[in-house]
């Protein structure tokens, strides 16, 4: 017999989603946007 797993918003899911997010907002404050954003203005000009 196999179950058929049903879309939507799982309550696993659901803690994972908690935990990612608990995990990205302190990482998106440290990062230092602006050489990212200084990286990537240098890679599409030597691109093109």
């Amino acid at each position: 017999m196999t179950a058929t797993r049903t879309a939507g918003n799982t309550p696993a899911r659901e803690a994972r989603r908690g935990v990612l997010l608990q995990l990205v907002r302190p990482a998106a404050r440290t990062v230092p946007w602006w050489a990212l954003a200084a990286g990537g203005g240098l890679g599409l000009l030597a691109a093109a």
